[in-house]
């Protein structure tokens, strides 16, 4: 059995035991859809992506407007030096 099968058959294994909203569940059965490149994938396109574009302009326009690091970190669930680095540019800097 291949890394794949194995991984999405742990898949249907955990949609027994949890919401099918779950965390955990909506990532397994994301990554699991995104065919293996062998590249690293950036930005949403990661299977372990947290935020889209969108969240990082709205999460940058915050913190313009004076939010601070923990209180932005608290409305992600993020840690305080990620929120640091996505609005410092040294993380999504892609994205305007």
């Amino acid at each position: 059995m291949n890394h794949h099968a194995l991984a999405m058959e742990l898949a249907a294994e955990l949609a027994k035991y949890v919401p099918a909203d779950h965390y955990l569940l909506c990532f397994a059965r994301r990554s699991l859809a995104i065919p293996v490149t062998g590249q690293f994938q950036r930005g949403e396109d990661n299977p372990a992506a947290v935020l889209t574009p969108d969240d990082v302009r709205r999460m940058r326009a915050m913190r313009a407007a004076g939010n601070t690091y923990p209180q932005l970190a608290k409305h992600y669930g993020m840690s305080i030096k990620q929120i640091w680095r996505i609005c410092n540019r040294h993380q999504w800097s892609w994205v305007e």
